[in-house]
């Protein structure tokens, strides 16, 4: 791990701490067990998608410091309606990956057949 890099499971367990949620309530939020949650302080590295969902639960933001590359979390706390918009419009925005995942797999499949019935004639 470089030096500038932060230790993500390190960083939501003082998050958490400093904030009143308990561990147990965290985890439901989450959708994870308490052990999990455990788990996850112990990682140096997180999903992006699982970090971001953290900090929105947590009430925190993420920002980039586009010269160094550092990862900065604000402690700034966001209004509880903001952390709901936030966790909406992430569950709206993997669905809409979804969707287009399988819009190009129907393409690939739409592509391969005009190629099979093009060999035919």
């Amino acid at each position: 791990m470089e030096t500038n890099e932060i230790h993500q499971g390190k960083k939501i367990e003082e998050l958490l701490e400093s904030s009143d949620m308990s561990i147990v309530k965290f985890a439901s939020k989450l959708g994870v067990s308490r052990t999990y949650v455990y788990k996850l302080f112990k990682q140096e590295s997180i999903k992006p998608i699982l970090f971001e969902k953290i900090l929105v639960i947590l009430g925190q933001s993420l920002s980039i410091n586009e010269e160094s590359k550092n990862v900065i979390i604000s402690t700034q706390k966001l209004k509880a309606d903001d952390r709901y918009q936030l966790i909406k419009e992430i569950e709206y925005l993997k669905q809409r990956a979804r969707d287009l995942e399988a819009l190009v797999e129907s393409k690939n499949v739409l592509i391969k057949a005009l190629s099979n019935s093009k060999k035919k004639e």
